[in-house]
């Protein structure tokens, strides 16, 4: 798999956002109706959409041809609370077309994640919309669903020659590494990183880039949960010594680890700063700082390239030269002290 995919330069939602001087959020919720939006705010952002062409919810008449009204979404892992969060907001912009999602979580496993496949191809769904649980294992079932039907990476991607919509790891992971320095934390530790997993995968791989010869070799890996991150936390004083700034792969492992420090260790649980990644109810328990991923408008630009490629395929226009969308949106660092 290549390491930077090519990217196919497209008006985005962020760009809609730039241009009316307000968030991606507040873009997607004009622009679907699901939540009030102030009225002028509403039609400011209306018309740039319009000025620049941004045509997300064409995506009803891209997919005119099809008959089921149905996609499908498939999930590694429904319990971590950024999908449920993903999936509703994927969801809601479906709902407002006719078009039904149906779901598979595939657990993080490859086998699972194939079955389900397969299962909803065999329902003829229009179009399927996955985040792969593996990085090269789940690109076998994805290159053969693609064969039948329109394929969206979200979140994480196993073949970069499809479209896929995500965030920008880099800048986020960048972002935190600074912070904590900012902060007085010089040594740095990494904790949660999986090699089968592309978001840690390459947030692990950023951070050794920018945390340096010594903070960048502090790496710890572990499943993406609660229970994991508990059972690295009760031991991590012992483990690296002296070390209080703590990267985390994700919100589940970063609660686990602060919330083992404070059982096993409450004389210093107060010198470490956490971080974790996606901003979930579990960073707001926690009281840790975040990243906050743009979920709505990563919906909201998944369904947009859905229309394009739809309406490509659809017509038959489909370029040799044509280059799959592969779109990252920025993140937000949420500080909690």
């Amino acid at each position: 798999m290549a390491e930077t995919p090519q990217v196919y330069k497209r008006i985005t939602v962020r760009d809609v956002a730039d241009r009316a001087g307000v968030s991606t959020s507040t873009v997607s919720r004009a622009l679907s109706g699901a939540r009030a939006v102030d009225p002028a705010i509403k039609a400011k952002v209306f018309a740039i959409a319009d000025e620049l062409g941004y045509r997300p919810n064409q995506i009803a008449a891209a997919l005119r041809q099809n008959l089921t009204r149905t996609v499908g979404f498939v999930v590694p892992d429904i319990t971590n609370p950024y999908f449920p969060s993903l999936i509703e907001a994927l969801e809601t912009h479906l709902r407002e077309l006719g078009i039904v999602m149906l779901l598979v979580n595939s657990a993080n496993d490859a086998t699972v994640e194939a079955f389900g496949v397969r299962s909803l191809l065999s329902r003829n769904v229009d179009a399927l919309f996955i985040s792969p649980c593996h990085r090269e294992r789940s690109r076998e079932i994805i290159d053969y669903a693609a064969r039948f039907t329109q394929i969206i990476q979200v979140d994480r991607f196993a073949n970069d020659a499809l479209p896929y919509v995500g965030v920008d790891q880099r800048t986020a992971i960048k972002e935190l590494v600074e912070m904590l320095r900012a902060r007085g934390h010089s040594e740095l530790g990494f904790v949660g990183s999986h090699d089968e997993e592309w978001p840690t995968y390459n947030r692990e791989r950023v951070y050794r880039e920018v945390a340096g010869a010594v903070s960048g070799n502090r790496v710890l890996q572990c499943e993406h949960t609660i229970a994991a991150g508990r059972a690295i936390g009760k031991d991590l004083p012992l483990i690296w010594p002296g070390v209080f700034g703590i990267v985390c792969a994700n919100d589940a492992v970063a609660f686990g680890v602060r919330d083992a420090l404070a059982s096993a260790h409450p004389d210093l649980v107060d010198e470490y700063m956490i971080t974790g990644f996606d901003n979930t109810v579990l960073a707001e328990a926690g009281h840790f700082t975040s990243v906050e991923q743009p979920i709505h408008a990563v919906a909201l630009e998944a369904m947009a390239v859905l229309s394009s490629t739809a309406a490509r395929a659809g017509d038959g226009l489909r370029a040799a030269d044509d280059r799959p969308a592969f779109i990252e949106l920025g993140a937000e660092v949420k500080f909690r002290s």
